[in-house]
């Protein structure tokens, strides 16, 4: 494992979702070399891919049987993915990672955080923003992913932990915004992260800049290049 660790140590930020599936025993090594690191993470069956040059990233792929996610960090991986497996849809994140040990403060608001339920389904798909599936909601609600914030006795919004481990899914209504409510989430979060042993890590889609702020004053350091989420799509 030595291999796999000194390449990824290399960008820590830029790694980190491939850092903590191996430090918690949640992926597999398909390919590791000094030129890049191929896994796949068991909760998911997501493809988390880094790799030097375009010639070991074609090794990589064409190891590879029919996928349909592949998280990769360099952007020559994104025409090779398409030509080789097809997956033609990308979506571009910026990985932040928050590296200290000491927990956030939670700010001083009226507000109380508990798990949300299956029950509250209806109301997470109403109200998230970007587009999930509903078994994958379920998965995560019924293991208690996913909490959600009271503010003034109404759900004012949400936040969770994704299947891979990242934090998301935040999301505050519209009438409860401006209030602080996203920031600590945001801190609760991050501490839940810490308290279960883990470095709490997120991915934001590129030009979400409410969400990049967010992270960095939450003290999360942002990697100096994308991620890119390579999808079928379903036209």
């Amino acid at each position: 494992m030595d291999v796999v660790y000194n390449y990824l140590n290399q960008d820590p930020v830029l790694h980190m979702d491939m850092l903590e599936a191996l430090r918690h025993d949640e992926a597999d090594v398909l390919q590791a070399s000094e030129k890049g690191v191929l896994l796949k993470h068991r909760n998911r069956g997501l493809l988390l891919l880094s790799v030097r040059d375009v010639q070991t990233a074609k090794s990589y792929l064409l190891s590879l049987n029919e996928t349909d996610v592949i998280v990769a960090r360099q952007d020559f991986c994104l025409p090779l993915a398409d030509a080789l497996l097809h997956l033609d849809y990308a979506v571009s994140c910026i990985q932040h990672a928050y590296l200290k040990r000491k927990p956030l403060i939670l700010p001083e608001l009226n507000v109380q955080v508990k798990p949300l339920t299956v029950q509250h389904l209806p109301f997470v798909m109403e109200h998230y923003s970007l587009q999930l599936d509903e078994q994958y909601l379920i998965d995560r609600l019924q293991k208690q992913a996913v909490y959600g914030i009271i503010y003034q006795r109404e759900l004012a919004g949400f936040a969770g932990f994704h299947s891979e481990g990242s934090l998301g899914m935040l999301e505050i209504l519209p009438e409860w915004r401006q209030k602080g409510l996203g920031y600590y989430l945001q801190v609760f979060m991050t501490n839940l992260a810490i308290q279960q042993g883990r470095v709490p890590f997120t991915q934001v889609k590129e030009g979400n800049e409410a969400s990049m702020r967010l992270q960095q004053k939450a003290g999360f350091t942002a990697a100096q290049q994308p991620v890119y989420w390579l999808l079928r799509s379903h036209d």
